[in-house]
């Protein structure tokens, strides 16, 4: 077989360069999806997509507030309110979906992280199987099985933080908003022990905050695959948010080392949480107070790239395939089809040529 030429490999090369290009994702002008319909969310302080229950979101109170988590659409509909047995309630500020000790089971994280006079000397962070939510009706009570409770303290004394984030490979993430004048990123890596107490890794910092607090990190968010992180703050303050995408195979302190894309987030009273769409960069946010209005930042993707990566892929045609069939419906919750390429309702051989036609672009 003769070889491939130098001036090929060369090509190859530029693409490959290209194709690993990081580039700032696009979003369409926030949408306010629906008022919070829930009387008990009074001050949402965080926010997490769910990876069990497609359109379905979780947020809880901040301090002062019950240990339960609130499941809900993304039009705001109230679809039940879950209790986390057997957990304290100091100052929740955040919660994550990520992996857990079972493989192939989603789990909710609920930070109890903050720490405003820095008196604390740990934290805790509570860890359950994601429930499954009826998405056809509103739910009522429901008390979850199997909480864990995981014992956290920094290794350079208490900090206040509202910023919890779980990685792909079960790392646990907190961004500090307090003591010192930029953010502060700590690490607990998986597996986390749920007896004792886990000491944090400091393992980068994020370019603001304040000794005081004021503008510091409020809620973050890593993608269900892992390719970008995302931090907010209030969103009267310049950025609101910065994002930072991730190539494969890169720690996630390494991406806090160069600039990332700055976002502005819509006009809130205390908007302090974020998190990505299960199925792409799409972001969603909420505010503190009661019946507020739960904002959706979509993100602009170019025909047949399903999961906003910015190529036209095997991994587009992967997911037309797993979403085979009709979109789901449901009487009160409007529900994402992520496998629709053509958005006609259904997911067929017309979704795979709207792919395959769009290819490499």
């Amino acid at each position: 077989m003769p070889g491939i030429p130098a001036s090929s490999c060369l090509v190859v090369l530029a693409l490959a360069s290209f194709a690993g290009a990081q580039t700032c994702p696009t979003y369409a002008p926030a949408v306010n999806g629906g008022l919070v319909q829930s009387n008990a969310v009074v001050e949402a302080s965080g926010i997490a997509a769910s990876r069990l229950n497609p359109g379905v979101l979780w947020a809880h109170n901040d301090s002062g507030g019950t240990n339960r988590v609130y499941a809900m659409g993304t039009n705001g509909v109230a679809l039940g309110e879950f209790i986390l047995p057997g957990t304290g309630t100091f100052d929740w500020e955040d919660i994550a979906v990520g992996p857990g000790p079972t493989t192939g089971v989603s789990y909710l994280y609920v930070g109890d992280i903050g720490n405003n006079l820095n008196l604390s000397i740990t934290i805790k962070v509570y860890r359950v199987a994601e429930p499954v939510v009826n998405t056809q009706k509103a739910g009522g009570v429901t008390t979850l099985s199997g909480v864990q409770t995981i014992t956290l303290a920094y290794p350079d004394g208490p900090r206040d933080a509202e910023t919890l984030m779980v990685d792909t490979n079960g790392d646990i993430y907190i961004v500090t908003k307090r003591v010192s004048a930029v953010g502060r990123v700590y690490r607990a890596a998986f597996p986390q022990a749920t007896s004792g107490t886990v000491t944090l890794e400091y393992v980068a910092s994020i370019p603001w905050g304040s000794a005081d607090g004021n503008g510091g990190a409020t809620g973050g968010d890593i993608s269900a695959d892992g390719s970008a992180v995302i931090v907010r703050r209030l969103s009267g303050f310049t950025p609101a948010a910065t994002l930072w995408k991730r190539s494969p195979g890169i720690n996630l302190w390494d991406v806090f080392e160069k600039p990332g894309c700055d976002l502005q987030m819509p006009s809130q009273p205390q908007g302090e949480a974020v998190c990505f769409s299960p199925f792409d960069l799409s972001l969603y946010t909420i505010s503190e107070g009661s019946h507020q209005p739960l904002y959706e930042l979509a993100q602009v993707k170019q025909p047949g790239d399903l999961n906003g990566d910015e190529q036209v892929n095997v991994a587009d045609l992967l997911r037309v395939i797993s979403g085979w069939g009709s979109c789901p419906i449901s009487p009160i919750v409007p529900l994402p089809c992520p496998s629709d390429a053509d958005e006609d309702g259904n997911v067929n051989v017309e979704d795979l040529l709207h792919v395959i036609a769009n290819w490499g672009s």
